[in-house]
């Protein structure tokens, strides 16, 4: 037996037994065969195994295990120890109707599989030992049926009776059909594959459970059959059967073990079908491992359906380095690929993973499903410069749709250039990419080459077929440093859409060493289709620093449209940051439409929201919704044209429209001194605010052909100008039409103009307010009343004193108010004291002044009554004066009376 300082797995708590015989046996014979150490017990009674040595097994001696108990399709045995020595060959005997063989070890020693297990027949083999299997780098296995390697305690059957390694009981006389599961107990220990290169060509399974699984520099090869790896500490692992294939169920109550896979080949390609699943705790996929499924190269047909590839972990799921989970179609391969599901709590892909499902033959890609409960990363590129990736490719010369990515997750984060992609580089379409991110998405940076973190659904060039659309749902996003999210159209085809939803915020910052940081669904200048377009709902929207959202077209086709929803505020500063659905020069297509329609909305520095035409078709157009809008330092809104039709600006807000520092609202056709007609512009608002030595200006010009139309209505607009073209010519000195340009002019202008056609100047209409003051009073009748036909004719002449001595009402002025309440008031508005002007003229000699100022004041007495002095001026005096009765010097007016 092998003491502990020379067991080299030792380190990993693990223990070997039982090689002392087989040392022994191998000394005595002096031959390179090497006899297993297989040693049957007694719990079987008179049906116990029974091992037969030198036996010829398919031209080659080894040893033959006869005997067990045979109940109905199942043949049981039971041993204390069982091992398969190193180029030793150990085979069961399979009688006739035995479909399942279930061997168990009962003793306290690990086994090791070194040499060739197999199976001489198709049975299932079932090798069941608590206390650990191994296989070393020489082991293989001939086996037609499943093979399953357990550390279970025992096999659970559907009668209730338990096939234990610790409780050992001879098995019932009665027939068994189905075995239920493995039954696991705690303390199970571990299995391990070390260097060796298992074959199972037949396309059944090999399914290795047991505590920790460790696969380290080994290759699993089962062509069109199922791998399945499972580390379980306590609890029942249930048996299934799908198309004739053992399958194994984990419930979500099992204590569970980790699974590694460390410089490790799981291959089950083949022409049809062909899966793997792992479930543990936490899975590790390390230093260049790869899983393969998929349809080979040359293999399958329309019908071939290749199976999935599943991993299932309680905790974490890690892929590092050149690693991979890869579903391929190979060149010439004809079939569907399968798909990959990944659930755990944690999942971590870095230094180069790859989770790809990739056609290289004819047929369609699989898709790609990640749910994590907490946190999906993604970092970083491996060696070979690569980053890493998770998505679906059709390669250029394949036929085939793209499959679906899904992520679901808490946080969701990107670095360093990592990437989910839905691509087509030959003829077919590509997938969709659905992420929910309930707390955050993050991207962030780019790889060694330039390339930024992003999420993409792309049609490459020369790729024939239509993008997948992107649709992102989380509570906040953020895009930095390069980062993006983008459909963009490089063949032909139609690009997809960008759709995304935040309940809180959005925000592009930054730019890359390529590109910046943002959104974009745009077509190449090769791109032949239509470009997508870009529709975000959140609470709050930035574009910082050079970001942008981009549906702009390089190409023949038209640009996409940009639809924004903010509940509260959307902020762009910078000089390149904005909104571009535009066409560039010499594209032919008509530029998008942008439609926002935010609470607050801030441009500043330079930010653009762009609908330009810079090739021959015609320009977008702009809607905003908003209460505030404000340009700010250099801010652009614009559809302008460089020889068609200028695109609309429509603003609606509830608040006012502010204008500071030479910003501008443009919808200017005919900018290369060419033909069309500009654009019309639409303010609805109850202010515009400017400072009219700003430069800041409202266009809708053209060059030969006709000035736009300019329709605002406001109750109030401060610091604009409206120009008309013989103002600009006057202003700036020239008759050169194409110098006619209000930007010229150090004012804030309201344009509309024809620059080389007068008869050709468009309208500008400012309409009066909504709000009338005078609504409401009364209007008085325009036939007035003679007064001088109300007073009695019959009076003699003599008595005309009455009427020269009747009192007088005059008007003398305004006293300096507005004509109107809305108006403001003007530098002549005077002050009228209606004083008597004798009053106003008197002068005090400052002596007096003096001496006024210098009394104290007296005190203040209530008017008790008044006088009359000589002049006729009336007196408030402090106490009333004695009154003389005296008759009025007027003659009392006598009328006639009527006589009945």
């Amino acid at each position: 037996m092998l003491n502990k300082k020379s067991c080299s797995w030792c380190s990993q708590g693990f223990l070997v037994f039982g090689l002392t015989l087989v040392q022994l046996s191998t000394g005595i014979r002096g031959e390179s065969l090497v006899l297993a150490d297989i040693q049957p017990d007694s719990t079987l009674g008179n049906e116990a195994s029974q091992l037969k040595q030198g036996v010829d097994i398919n031209g080659a001696t080894g040893e033959l295990i006869n005997g067990g108990a045979v109940r109905g399709e199942n043949l049981f045995h039971s041993f204390l120890e069982f091992n398969v020595a190193d180029r030793q060959l150990v085979y069961f005997s399979n009688p006739t109707g035995v479909e399942n063989i279930f061997t168990r070890v009962i003793g306290n020693n690990r086994s090791q599989i070194l040499g060739k297990l197999g199976v001489l027949g198709n049975a299932n083999l079932f090798l069941i030992n608590p206390n650990g299997i191994l296989f070393g780098q020489n082991a293989q296995l001939d086996i037609n049926g499943s093979f399953v390697a357990s550390t279970a305690n025992s096999l659970v059957f559907d009668n209730g009776f338990a096939f234990s390694t610790r409780n050992p009981q001879v098995a019932p006389l009665l027939n068994i059909n189905v075995p239920l599961g493995l039954q696991y107990q705690g303390n199970t220990g571990s299995i391990q594959v070390q260097g060796t290169n298992l074959l199972k060509p037949n396309g059944k399974t090999i399914a290795l459970v047991g505590g920790n699984v460790s696969l380290d520099g080994a290759t699993l090869r089962v062509p069109a059959g199922r791998v399945e790896l499972g580390g379980v500490i306590e609890g029942t692992v249930e048996f299934s059967r799908n198309n004739d294939n053992l399958s194994l169920s984990f419930p979500e109550s099992l204590a569970k073990a980790d699974i590694l896979l460390n410089g490790t080949r799981i291959n089950v390609i083949a022409g049809n079908g062909g899966s793997v699943a792992l479930n543990a705790r936490n899975i590790a996929i390390i230093s260049d491992s790869i899983i393969f499924a998929g349809i080979g190269t040359g293999l399958g047909s329309t019908a071939s359906q290749a199976g999935d590839i599943t991993l299932d972990a309680a905790e974490e799921i890690k892929i590092d380095g050149i690693s991979a989970i890869l579903q391929y179609l190979f060149p010439r391969a004809v079939g569907k690929a399968g798909d990959i599901k990944i659930t755990t709590q944690s999942f971590f892909a870095t230094n180069g993973a790859a989770i790809n499902s990739i056609t290289l033959g004819k047929g369609d890609a699989g898709n790609i499903t990640i749910t994590a409960d907490d946190n999906i990363s993604l970092d970083g590129e491996g060696a070979d410069g690569l980053p890493t990736a998770v998505g679906n490719s059709i390669f250029r010369g394949a036929i085939g749709n793209a499959g679906n990515v899904n992520i679901t997750t808490r946080a969701l984060t990107l670095t360093k250039g990592a990437r989910i992609v839905s691509q087509v580089s030959g003829e077919g379409n590509a997938g969709n990419v659905m992420i929910t991110a309930r707390d955050i998405l993050s991207l962030d940076g780019e790889d060694s080459s330039g390339s930024p973190s992003n999420i993409s659904s792309q049609v490459r060039r020369g790729a024939i077929g239509n993008g997948g659309n992107i649709n992102i749902t989380t509570n906040s996003l953020f895009a930095t440093n390069g980062g993006q999210v983008s459909t963009n159209l490089f063949g032909q085809g139609n690009a997809g859409n960008v759709i995304i939803t935040a309940d809180d915020t959005v925000s592009f910052n930054g730019k890359g060493s390529i590109s910046p940081s943002g959104a974009s669904s745009a077509v190449a200048d090769v791109g032949v289709g239509q470009a997508g377009n870009i529709n975000i709902t959140s609470r709050f929207l930035s574009l910082t620093n050079n970001a942008q959202l981009d549906t702009r077209t390089d190409g023949q086709v038209d640009a996409g449209d940009i639809n924004l929803r903010v509940r509260d505020r959307l902020t762009i500063i910078g000089t390149n940051s904005g909104l571009f659905a535009n066409t560039s020069f010499g594209a032919s297509g008509n530029s998008g439409s942008i439609v926002i329609d935010p609470k607050i909305m801030l441009l500043r520095d330079g930010a653009k929201v762009v609908v330009d035409n810079q090739g021959t078709g015609t320009g977008g157009d702009v809607y905003i919704q908003a209460g505030l809008l404000t340009l700010d330092n250099g801010a652009v809104i614009s559809a302008d044209t460089a020889s068609n039709t200028g695109g609309n600006i429509q603003l609606q807000l509830q608040d006012q429209l502010l204008l500071r520092r030479n910003s501008i609202i443009s919808t200017n056709a005919g900018t290369i001194k060419a033909g069309g007609n500009g654009g019309n512009i639409t303010i609805n608002t109850p202010f515009i605010i400017t400072v009219s030595d700003e430069n800041n200006d409202i266009t809708a010009n053209a060059f030969t052909g006709s000035g736009g139309k300019i329709d605002i209505t406001a109750q109030s607009i401060f610091g604009l100008t409206t120009r008309t073209r013989a103002d600009l010519e006057r202003l700036l000195s020239t008759n050169d039409p194409s110098q006619f340009n209000p930007r010229s002019l150090p004012t804030s202008d309201i344009t509309a103009i024809s620059q080389a056609n007068p008869s050709l100047n468009g309208q500008i209409i400012v309409n009066t307010p909504d709000t009338d003051p005078s609504r409401g009073l009364v209007t008085l009748p325009t036939n007035l009343v003679d007064a001088s036909g109300l007073i009695a004719q019959n009076c003699s002449v003599g008595e005309a004193t009455t009427a020269r001595q009747q009192s007088e009402f005059v008007v003398t002025g305004r006293g300096g108010l507005p004509p109107n309440p809305s108006e403001p008031l003007t530098s002549d508005a005077i002050w009228q004291d209606l004083q008597p002007h004798a009053l106003l003229n008197e002068k005090l000699s400052s002596s007096q002044q003096r001496a006024r100022i210098s009394q104290p004041p007296t005190v203040i007495v209530e008017a008790q009554g008044w006088v009359i002095d000589a002049d006729g001026d009336i007196t408030l005096v402090a106490q009333a004066p004695t009154a003389t009765p005296n008759n009025s010097s007027l003659t009392p007016v006598s009328c006639p009376v009527a006589q009945n």
